[in-house]
């Protein structure tokens, strides 16, 4: 019986249905030329093809419910295909729109830098400026209290040479 097993997973492995498989075993009763009166032998040959059929008919009966899971698990693929689809083209754009926004920080960026950079130049001419008026103030005062000085020491002066005379 074994040797029946094998034979009809020989022929499930080539694809062949149950005719094909009954034709060969016709024929291979045929060939050997059997006696119809044999019971024994027939009964034998009988119980060796529906083993070698067990195999293939089990495939069948299993057939259609993997037909089902196929359908169903190609059904899923498809959903999850669609879903994976879906979510690239949103990963695609969120791409695009954060490659803009890093442009868009970068010449900011440079934008900010170039206007910090004027600023502490300004700052510096504006210290500048403001040192040269001060040193300036600085002087107009100096030479004030100079001339201040000089005035009220003339004016002292001239108020005692009166007094020594």
């Amino acid at each position: 019986m074994q040797t029946a097993l094998r034979l009809g997973g020989g022929a499930l492995a080539l694809g062949l249905g149950m005719r094909a498989l009954a034709r060969i075993h016709r024929q291979a009763l045929t060939a050997l030329e059997l006696p119809s009166r044999n019971r024994r032998i027939n009964g034998r040959a009988e119980n060796f093809f529906t083993k070698a059929c067990t195999r293939v008919m089990e495939a069948h009966h299993r057939e259609p419910a993997d037909k089902i899971t196929l359908n169903r698990l190609k059904d899923r693929t498809n959903r999850r295909t669609a879903e994976l689809e879906t979510r690239n083209r949103e990963l695609q754009r969120g791409i695009v729109r954060r490659k803009a926004k890093e442009h868009a920080f970068r010449k900011s960026g440079d934008h900010q830098s170039k206007c910090l950079g004027e600023a502490l130049e300004l700052q510096k001419r504006l210290q500048r400026g403001s040192h040269r008026v001060l040193a300036a103030q600085e002087e107009e005062r100096w030479k004030l209290s100079h001339e201040l000085q000089d005035e009220i020491g003339q004016t002292l002066w001239g108020s005692m040479s009166g007094f020594f005379r």
